[in-house]
C-alpha cells in the first residue's frame, strides 16, 4: 500500500524528498552515534531492566526495587561487565536498526512535507511511528536478546538451560528452544510501546528544534552557514534530544513495562498473574496487583537512560552529517 502511495505521489514529492546522498549520510551517522550512545548508556539500561523484571517475579525486597540499590548489587555481585550484560547485540543490532530508525524517519517525513495541507507537527508525529515500524523488524530480535541477558540473574531465570553465555548463545538458545517466534515475542508490544514513543519524541524534539533555530533569524533563513553545515548547533541538538526523550520516555513508560514483561515471559516460568495475553491484558494485570504507581515501575531508570541516549543519538547524527558531507 505504502509503495503504491509513494509511486502515484512520486512526482509530487519528488523534490521534498532525502537524496540518496542524504539517506547515505543518515545512515552512517546513526551507526556511528548508535554505538557512542550505546557504549556510554548500555548501564542505565540495564539497571532499568533489572528493575522491571524484578517486581515481574514477585521480589519483594524493597532496596532491589531501588535505582542505586540495583546498582550496587550488580556491581557487587559481578562488577563492571555486568552492567554490560547484552551489550554485544545492542551494538550488532542496534546500530543498523538506528541507521533504519533514522532513514525511515527523513524518508517519511520528505514524503508528508510535500502535502502542505498537513500540520509539520502531523507529519513528525506520524513519521515516528512509521520509523519504529520499519526499524521493529531488527529491533525486536535484539531487544529480546538483549533483554534476557540484561536480567538473567534474577530470580526469573531458574535453570541451567535457561543460562545464556553471551549475544551468540542465546540468539542460538532461543530460536531453538521456542523458533522465530521466540526471537519475536512482544512484536506487536514494542510497536505499542516505542510507536507513541518515537511519535511523541520526535514531535517534541522537532519543536525545540525549530524554537532553537527560530531564535536566529540568519540560521532560520539559512544565511551565514557553511555548505552542508546544520543550522542547529551540537549543543542545542543535546538539549533538545534529552528533553524530548525524558518526556516521551516518561510518557510511554507503562508501555514499556508491559513490553519488556512480555518479552522475558517463557510460558511457565513466571506467576500466571504475570503471563500477559497482550499489551491491554497486560497493563490491566498490573494496575489490579501493583497499582497505578505500578505502572511507572522504573520510569525513573528509563528516563536517565532514555535522556542521555536519545541526546547523544540525535546530536552525534546532526554532527556526523555535517563531518562526512
Amino acid at each position: 500500500f505504502l509503495w503504491v502511495v509513494l509511486q502515484s505521489q512520486r512526482s509530487q514529492i519528488k523534490n521534498n524528498m532525502a537524496t540518496s546522498d542524504d539517506l547515505q549520510l543518515t545512515v552512517q551517522s546513526s551507526v556511528l552515534s548508535s554505538f557512542i550512545a550505546r557504549t556510554i548508556c548500555h548501564p542505565l539500561d540495564t539497571i532499568k531492566a533489572c528493575i522491571q523484571a524484578q517486581q515481574a517475579v514477585h521480589v519483594q525486597e524493597n532496596n532491589n526495587k531501588k535505582f542505586f540499590s540495583v546498582s550496587r548489587n550488580i556491581f557487587h555481585n559481578e562488577g563492571i561487565k555486568g552492567f554490560y550484560r547484552g551489550w554485544g547485540i545492542a551494538i550488532a543490532g542496534g546500530a543498523p536498526g538506528l541507521a533504519m530508525y533514522m532513514t525511515a524517519y527523513e524518508a517519511a517525513k520528505g514524503f508528508g512535507s510535500s502535502n502542505t495541507t498537513v500540520h509539520p507537527a502531523v507529519v513528525h508525529f506520524t513519521s515516528g511511528v512509521f520509523a519504529e515500524a520499519v526499524s521493529c523488524i531488527l529491533f525486536v530480535p535484539v531487544d529480546v536478546v538483549k533483554e534476557r541477558l540484561q536480567v538473567q540473574s534474577s530470580p526469573i531465570f531458574t535453570g541451567k538451560n535457561d543460562y545464556y553465555l553471551n549475544s551468540k548463545d542465546a540468539f542460538i538458545k532461543i530460536a531453538k528452544q521456542e523458533g522465530v517466534s521466540g526471537l519475536y515475542k512482544g512484536y506487536t508490544s514494542t510497536l505499542v510501546s516505542f510507536g507513541p514513543f518515537s511519535a511523541f519524541y520526535f514531535l517534541f524534539y522537532e519543536k525545540l528544534k525549530s524554537a532553537a533555530i527560530n531564535r536566529d533569524s540568519r540560521r532560520s533563513d539559512g544565511d551565514g552557514l557553511k555548505p552542508g553545515q546544520s543550522n542547529i548547533t551540537s549543543m542545542e541538538s543535546l538539549g533538545a534530544g534529552s528533553i524530548a526523550g525524558a518526556a516521551a520516555a516518561f510518557i510511554t513508560s507503562p508501555l514499556d513495562l508491559t513490553k519488556l514483561r512480555i518479552q522475558l515471559n517463557r510460558g511457565g516460568d513466571m506467576n500466571s498473574n504475570m503471563t500477559y495475553n497482550g499489551v491491554l491484558d497486560g497493563l490491566r494485570k498490573i494496575y489490579t496487583s501493583e497499582g497505578l504507581v505500578g505502572l511507572w515501575r522504573g520510569s525513573m531508570a528509563r528516563v536517565l537512560f532514555t535522556a542521555p541516549s536519545t541526546a547523544i543519538s540525535m546530536a552525534g547524527v546532526e554532527h556526523f552529517k555535517t563531518l562526512l558531507r
